[in-house]
């Protein structure tokens, strides 16, 4: 047999017809096995993308119905409808499977899913199936969230559009932002994180400066020049200390019909002339002011403010005590009044003044401030501002003044114009918002609209003088009517608010003033 074979292969091997036919057959096999597994890995493929964008959609809907990070029923069961429903049971021949939702950590839905799909072409060579698997996980990554309200409450914003005034346009529109948001809102507190809102009324200024003093008192100055005027005390003015009156003396007729003689005399008169020179009105006498003056006034005795015949006409001792005419005195009580040198109000000098604010800043502070210039100063006199006068004058009459919260911006200059307009320069302190006070110059100013007044208008002049009754357009109580000066409502920082809180505080703007959006962006 051995030998019969053995010939049969020398045959073969020296006969070459028919040899290709064999090689290709057996070439066949392997090339049966590239393309099948090729069809059966893309056939797999498939069914694994399609897998997996089954899990992705399954697991972002998990996560979304997922509330305090909680793996309850409704999120699996969620996840296990999308699942489903984008990868249904036997498709592309896959065996029954059940995803598996899980909650590795914090925040996180993980979906997991096993299968296997059958080979078609390397099931010849014993592969029946091929396994696939897909995980997948999703994260609702919420963040705490700010908005910040930066709202124009300047004059023109009371002109109407389409016959509604633009504040409450404005108004409407903070308002439905709050409602558009307040899903978020909710969603964020499910979290455990929280949406805030922050608000900055501005028209010519911003009410920030309470906001400032909480974060540090060092920003805001202590001490600051306004555009104001001082009272000229130089009038000599003599002012009555007191005055005292003695006990009394008598006075005797001498005579005269005025004054008498502090001793008897032997001048007489009848009964009647006596009665009326006892009964005689007040005299003076000194001075003027500042000498001390006098006033005199008679009785008819240190017991009795009547004329009494017995104690004043021919009384015992008298030089006279008979006949129709006799000897005539009176009780004189005399009041002696001093006075004081002081000056008084002479006319008004409108300058640059500096202020004394340190109290003016403090919480539930104030400053005291003369409401006019009546009254008088002390000797030789001098030139007061308000602050000074409420606190030297005697007089007049003095207010309290509360800071309103408003500011003025740190020191500036005017060289900005269009060769500038990139850049900021130096000296521009209100413009670097990232500038931290260290001196004056970069701090703020509080506004006090009480001590400021216009100068006359035109006019370049730092100082000029006024008569007793001008007031040269106080700027509180003329101005703020104009919108020449105006205080917003207070900007709130960063805090979570109820829609009430909101609606309550929205309607309270109110529109006064130039507009600056400067102010605002700078502020926002």
């Amino acid at each position: 047999m051995m030998i019969k074979l053995r010939g049969f292969l020398r045959r073969l091997r020296a006969n070459c017809r028919g040899n290709t036919m064999v090689m290709a057959a057996v070439a066949l096999i392997p090339l049966i096995a590239m393309i099948g597994s090729a069809v059966d890995v893309s056939r797999a493929y498939m069914a694994k993308s399609r897998l997996q964008s089954s899990c992705d959609s399954a697991a972002l809907a998990a996560r979304r119905v997922m509330k305090n990070d909680e793996l309850d029923n409704d999120v699996t069961s969620t996840g296990q409808k999308y699942f489903e429903f984008n990868f249904p049971d036997g498709m592309f021949g896959t065996e029954t499977f059940e995803p598996e939702i899980t909650r590795p950590e914090t925040g996180v839905i993980r979906v997991s899913a096993a299968t296997s799909i059958p080979n078609v072409f390397m099931q010849i060579f014993g592969f029946e199936r091929m396994p696939i698997d897909v995980t997948c996980d999703a994260s609702l990554n919420f963040v705490n969230t700010d908005v910040v309200l930066v709202l124009d409450v300047t004059g023109s914003m009371a002109d109407p559009i389409d016959g509604e005034a633009k504040i409450d346009a404005l108004k409407d529109a903070v308002m439905a932002l709050y409602d558009e948001l307040a899903p978020v809102q909710q969603q964020l507190e499910s979290q455990g994180l929280r949406l805030r809102y922050g608000i900055v009324p501005y028209s010519s200024t911003v009410n920030v400066g309470r906001l400032l003093y909480d974060v540090n008192p060092d920003y805001l100055r202590t001490s600051s020049t306004y555009p104001s005027r001082v009272a000229n005390f130089n009038q000599v003015v003599a002012v009555a200390d007191e005055t005292t009156t003695d006990g009394g003396e008598w006075e005797y007729y001498n005579g005269s019909s005025g004054s008498g003689s502090s001793s008897p005399t032997s001048s007489v008169r009848n009964s009647s002339q006596c009665q009326s020179w006892v009964n005689s009105s007040t005299s003076s006498g000194g001075g003027p002011a500042p000498s001390t003056t006098y006033v005199y006034r008679y009785d008819g005795s240190s017991s009795n403010s009547s004329y009494v015949a017995s104690q004043n006409w021919g009384w015992a001792g008298a030089p006279d005590t008979s006949g129709t005419t006799r000897s005539c005195r009176r009780w004189k009580i005399t009041e002696a009044t001093t006075y004081t040198v002081r000056r008084g109000f002479t006319n008004w000098t409108y300058r640059n003044e500096t202020y004394d604010l340190s109290d003016f800043i403090e919480p539930s502070g104030s400053i005291l401030l003369a409401n006019n210039a009546t009254g008088t100063v002390a000797d030789p006199g001098g030139s007061f501002n308000a602050q000074q006068l409420a606190a030297v004058a005697t007089g007049g009459s003095n207010t309290s003044v509360s800071w309103n919260g408003c500011i003025e911006e740190r020191d500036t200059t005017t060289s900005i114009n269009g060769g500038t307009s990139l850049t900021i320069p130096d000296d521009a302190l209100d413009l670097d918002i990232n500038l931290v006070p260290s001196e004056d110059s970069s701090r703020w100013r509080p506004q006090i609209p009480d001590v400021v007044f216009t100068r006359t208008a035109g006019s370049t002049s730092v100082n000029s003088n006024s008569g007793s009754t001008s007031t040269r357009g106080w700027i509180k109580n003329y101005a703020y009517s104009q919108g020449y000066w105006a205080c917003p409502t207070e900007a709130r920082r960063l805090t979570q608010w109820t829609r009430d809180e909101l609606e309550t505080y929205v309607s309270g703007l109110q529109t006064v003033g130039g507009t600056y959006h400067d102010i605002g962006m700078i502020w926002g």
